[in-house]
């Protein structure tokens, strides 16, 4: 029986006593087999909530081991891409620029470019003044996206520079 049809069945039944409900006494027309009967249910529910007590205590503590693995896991994993950073590092310097075929791998090179600001406060209001709206948010902050491209278009933004570097990867 379902817990929901437990209560049901006990409130059924509770209600036929002869109830004071103010004492919690009952009357004259006391019958032992509904009583006994009332008792029984009360196990059963109370075997079920110890049921679901247990369950979900053991809900919890897989939820705990699981955290417990993913914490593992992710040590694990930053252990892990840290070990290739440095032995790209390697070949980096081994290849000095060049790109290489490694037979099963191949070190090659990229252009890249980042946006780094030397004065925030001059670059954006160069942005202001020019009318480049998108480049910094509400809360003025500058987006590097935004001056990225606006870079392409113009030489020059004072208070940001233009890195450019190489970037390596194993394929």
């Amino acid at each position: 029986m379902k817990l929901y049809e437990l209560n049901a069945e006990i409130d059924k039944l509770v209600e036929q006593l002869d109830l004071d409900w103010e004492t919690g006494e009952i009357r004259e027309n006391y019958d032992d087999a509904l009583y006994q009967q009332i008792m029984k249910l009360s196990a059963e529910k109370h075997d079920i909530l110890e049921y679901l007590a247990k369950k979900a205590l053991n809900t919890k503590s897989d939820a705990e081991a699981l955290d417990a693995e993913i914490k593992r896991l992710t040590e694990r994993k930053r252990k892990a891409e840290n070990r290739y950073k440095s032995l790209v590092n390697v070949l980096d310097r081994e290849c000095a620029g060049e790109k290489t075929d490694l037979g099963v791998a191949t070190v090659s090179y990229r252009t890249t470019t980042k946006v780094d600001f030397t004065e925030e406060g001059l670059c954006l209001a160069w942005l202001k003044d020019n009318g480049y709206t998108d480049a910094y948010k509400v809360e003025e902050t500058i987006s590097k996206t935004e001056l990225k491209k606006i870079f392409k278009k113009v030489d020059e933004i004072p208070g940001a520079v233009q890195i450019t570097s190489k970037s390596c990867s194993l394929r």
